[in-house]
């Protein structure tokens, strides 16, 4: 490894990896995340005491453009660096984010502290070039504005967890790095001839579902749940395989529920904003929206089937992508609309209603089984099913839940 000075002229260059704990943010015991405007110490002695609470950063940062690619661990699980710079360099497409940043860079930086002769021989066989970073270069500072700006907006009330935190910055990147304060950071720079992935592909294995029975692992119980929150690709392949692994037991279920249920919260928080965008426009406005906008509906659809591949019976993604495809307004939709939300109703009735009561009334998960009833009511009803529709109604009624919510809900 060399200490050079850093100069780039186009995307991909020269990419950044640094490694580094949060200032800001701080997990409690029930991995709940808080902000402190104060930066906290991170001398080794203050990282010991606190392991427990701290976060580590992972940052890829390309050096010309300025457009970074980051993921949050606890402290005391670090991220495995190969497969970091793997998720941070692969194509992504459909509704994976970030989109922007791809593409393996000529040369990589990393610090002295970070290297290790695997990275090493990885990096070297993909034909990239390491270096260290020039004295005094550091760019994990970049990423305190990000957490108080995104992460944690003082205008959003959402409670952030570590197992979401990812997810939440995900969501954000692409728009963050089209709009860093530096002019030459614009999307569109990362065009460019240099962008290479094929070169890094070889270090990893055939797409995950397709690993032969001498490349699978047996993993533990426990390795299963760390793979859930910080690894979505292998808890991918995992669930693909479960069969196979013979993880039947409820734990297991319930991780594939949290996979699925992953997959429709990033487009489920943007559903509110293209609802009001789209509101009362007809045909030829709906034509002339940004092209963003209008992939809106496929993206949605893709990721509910995608949710639904990890979990069938999953309440939240059958009643919204039901919801979804009715408020779309397509007829023909309608059929697919009216299957999902009965789908959404009975597994939600065999989930979330004992004795007749929902459990109790104001939780979210007892949401989409709700938003299920209203809507299916008021299809059949549309359609001039009211004697079917009388059913659902009296479902409803006869649950024990607020009258207030219950009026909003019929």
């Amino acid at each position: 490894m060399t200490n050079e000075s850093c100069t780039s002229d186009y995307p991909n260059q020269i990419h950044h990896l640094t490694v580094s704990p949060s200032r800001h943010l701080w997990m409690g015991n029930d991995e709940l995340l808080t902000y402190s405007h104060r930066p906290m110490g991170i001398s080794k002695g203050e990282l010991d005491a606190n392991a427990k609470n701290m976060l580590l950063r992972y940052l890829c940062r390309d050096h010309f453009t300025g457009a970074f690619y980051a993921e949050y661990v606890p402290y005391t699980q670090p991220l495995d660096i190969v497969e970091f710079l793997h998720r941070a360099w692969m194509p992504k497409g459909g509704t994976e984010v970030p989109q922007i940043f791809c593409g393996v860079p000529n040369i990589l930086t990393v610090s002295e502290e970070l290297w290790n002769p695997h990275i090493l021989h990885v990096l070297k066989k993909a034909g990239i070039k390491v270096k260290q970073p020039p004295s005094g270069m550091t760019f994990s500072r970049e990423l305190d504005p990000f957490e108080a700006l995104v992460l944690f907006n003082e205008e959003d009330s959402q409670e952030r967890y570590v197992k979401n935190v990812n997810q939440v910055l995900a969501l954000h990147m692409d728009q963050y790095n089209t709009v860093l304060p530096v002019s030459k950071s614009k999307s569109s720079r990362w065009d460019h001839y240099k962008m290479r992935f094929d070169k890094f592909t070889p270090e990893f294995p055939a797409p995950f579902a397709q690993f032969s029975d001498q490349d699978l692992p047996h993993f533990s119980e426990q390795e299963l749940w760390k793979l859930r929150v910080y690894n979505p690709l292998r808890a991918q392949w995992l669930a693909q395989e479960k069969r196979r692994l013979q993880r039947e037991g409820p734990s297991y279920h319930e991780l594939l529920r949290d996979l699925a249920e992953a997959q429709v919260w990033p487009v489920f928080e943007q559903w509110g904003e293209y609802s009001k965008i789209t509101k009362s426009k007809n045909a030829h406005e709906l034509s002339s929206l940004p092209t963003e906008v209008q992939a809106f509906p496929r993206r949605f659809c893709t990721a509910m089937e995608s949710a639904l591949h990890f979990d069938p019976c999953c309440v939240m993604a059958l009643a919204y992508y039901g919801i979804f495809l009715l408020e779309v307004g397509r007829e023909k939709d309608a059929g697919k609309a009216e299957g999902l939300l009965k789908q959404a109703v009975e597994q939600g009735r065999k989930e979330l209603v004992w004795d007749g009561k929902a459990h109790p009334h104001m939780r979210l998960e007892n949401r989409p089984y709700l938003r299920a009833l209203q809507h299916l009511v008021k299809l059949l009803k549309y359609q001039g099913r009211s004697e079917e529709a009388h059913h659902y109604v009296q479902e409803l009624k006869n649950l024990d839940i607020d009258d207030r919510y219950k009026s909003n809900l019929l």
